[in-house]
């Protein structure tokens, strides 16, 4: 008899810490979290630039003053001879970094300070900042190779795809 009260107030001690237990109020854990703005790289960017804007546009960008007229004339020529607008544009974009009066940096003033340079030529010839992965992996581009010049850099970005849409 005696095991049988022990046995009934062991479980009666079990069932009212356990309801104890069990009824306690639960603490939620809440957590803030930063706002982050988010762009679209080609959010403003849906219309293609024709051959004359691309032109004056990229003469403009390399040398900082406007294309002269028969210059202008000469380069529309070209496009209008040829199909191929993509290798037309190549050529013209390679003739003009040949020429010694362009306005680059040299590599020594991009190496010193890699981060703003990417910065600088994406704003430059693309009317935006960089996203964050893009500067990135273009200034792990540059620092991990070191046969890239501007001049490389500068071809890239004005023979891109989004350098050729408004």
């Amino acid at each position: 008899m005696r095991n049988k009260k022990l046995y009934i107030y062991s479980l009666l001690f079990i069932f009212l810490f356990g309801g104890l237990y069990a009824c306690r109020k639960e603490i939620k854990k809440i957590f803030e979290v930063q706002t982050q703005p988010v762009s679209l790289t080609s959010i403003n960017k849906n219309l293609f630039k024709k051959e004359i804007e691309f032109i004056s546009i990229a003469y403009s960008d390399l040398f900082g003053k406007t294309i002269p007229a028969d210059e202008l004339s000469n380069s529309i020529r070209c496009y209008s001879g040829s199909n191929d607008k993509d290798l037309i544009t190549v050529r013209i974009i390679r003739s003009y970094l040949n020429r010694s009066n362009i306005i680059i940096p040299s590599k020594v003033q991009m190496l010193n300070d890699v981060p703003t340079f990417v910065s600088n030529t994406y704003t430059k010839f693309y009317q935006r900042p960089p996203t964050e992965m893009e500067k990135y992996k273009t200034v792990q581009l540059i620092n991990n190779n070191s046969t890239l010049t501007p001049t490389v850099i500068y071809y890239s970005f004005l023979t891109s795809d989004e350098y050729k849409f408004k």
